[in-house]
């Protein structure tokens, strides 16, 4: 098999897929709910909507963490595991099967991305395919380009490891004044609780459950600032299960009762305590 190399400059890009697949319509899973393994052999870029699944390349496993851009390559040996809405382009660069090194010198995952905007691109370069207007496909096709490639000259790329943290971290930030559990994080993330605490314990140093407390004791030193709400109020709205644990923890770490740094913040300035 004969594959030709093709400068950039000599791209034609020929759209041979552009649509968007809800996960209820999709067909080709085994028993295992999982896809055909097959060989790549064109361009594929794929826009994962929503968390949920994984898939593999190259015998290297992904998660998918949801607004996740993969671009798969010419020879690339392909799979994945079901549960996700995603937005599909494959494309070739020539006649034949043809390469391009500055496209493959991308990676297969592609971070620092700016996912709407891409996936802005992407949605009229499949609105343009259906239109069979070709002039509007190539222009939306190489701003798809344009931005993957941009998205090389900026910071390294994150592995799986730091989206999941990521992915924590954002979780917890939005949900701090709730009960939350590894199970809760495992069912938003679709990965195993134990793995995710053992990577953010890796990665940051501390466990999912230490990191939520920061994020909780941080937000009650903000809202001891408003006089309007009693401490028992404050706790309960950041997720501490009853006042007298929330007054226990925050003397622990700040050697001080809510009640007095309320007092005291009305002398001292919230950057000096």
């Amino acid at each position: 098999m004969t594959v030709k190399e093709v400068r950039t400059n000599d791209i034609i890009p020929i759209i041979t897929k552009a649509l968007f697949i809800p996960k209820k319509s999709l067909q080709c899973f085994d028993k295992n709910n999982l896809t055909i393994s097959r060989y790549v052999n064109e361009y594929e870029l794929i826009l994962f909507e929503q968390p949920g699944g994984y898939f593999v390349v190259n015998g290297k496993k992904y998660p998918i963490l949801g607004n996740d851009i993969r671009l798969y390559k010419p020879g690339d040996f392909v799979y994945s595991f079901r549960f996700y809405d995603v937005y599909v382009i494959h494309f070739r660069i020539g006649d034949g099967i043809c390469k391009n090194s500055e496209l493959d010198s991308l990676p297969t995952y592609i971070a620092n991305a700016d996912y709407e905007k891409i996936r802005e691109f992407i949605k009229n370069l499949i609105q343009a395919n259906l239109n069979n207007n070709i002039i509007a496909q190539n222009c939306h096709f190489w701003n798809v380009i344009n931005e993957l490639k941009a998205c090389r000259s900026m910071a390294a790329p994150r592995n799986s490891s730091d989206l999941i943290v990521e992915k924590v971290k954002k979780y917890l930030e939005n949900n701090y004044g709730r009960a939350v559990t590894l199970k809760n994080l495992g069912n938003a993330l679709w990965l195993h609780p134990n793995y995710i605490h053992n990577v953010f314990s890796k990665k940051e140093g501390m466990t999912p459950a230490e990191y939520l407390f920061q994020i909780r004791i941080s937000h009650s030193k903000e809202l001891l600032l408003n006089q309007n709400m009693t401490v028992e109020q404050i706790a309960l709205a950041c997720g501490f299960c009853n006042s007298s644990y929330f007054i226990r923890k925050f003397k622990e770490k700040y050697q001080i009762s809510p009640k007095e740094y309320r007092r005291k913040v009305t002398t001292v300035t919230y950057g000096q305590f």
